[in-house]
């Protein structure tokens, strides 16, 4: 059986006109100022475009790589995603992991190039 992670793009808002969804263990963001996904689905228009943009990528199938520039960032509906980088010595460095609920795409540099290569697990 072949599973897939389905990931909805959004092009990139300025950070301040962000204010998501509702994931489960809401409880342990909100103590820390606010939930990013709850933020997302409070504004109308970029709500409509997580709606409109969904993108099923297939296990091992890259969503994007280190100095690509940045068009959107990506909301993880179902399955997972790693973020990592390639080292000076050739390693693999690993990031972080994405589930379900998990908005990322957000690591740029200031030119609004990727920073690290995202892979759907």
């Amino acid at each position: 059986m072949q599973t897939s992670v389905s990931l909805k793009s959004v092009q990139s808002p300025s950070i301040a006109d962000i204010s998501l969804s509702q994931a489960s263990g809401c409880h342990v963001c909100e103590p820390r100022g606010g939930c990013l996904s709850e933020q997302l689905l409070k504004n109308d228009s970029l709500h409509q475009q997580l709606q409109q943009t969904k993108r099923i990528y297939r296990k091992g199938e890259h969503i994007f790589h280190a100095a690509e520039l940045s068009e959107a960032f990506f909301v993880v509906k179902s399955g997972s995603v790693k973020s990592y980088f390639i080292s000076e010595d050739g390693e693999e460095q690993v990031l972080g992991f994405y589930l379900p609920g998990d908005v990322f795409g957000l690591d740029l540099s200031q030119d609004l190039k990727r920073a690290s290569i995202n892979i759907r697990l």
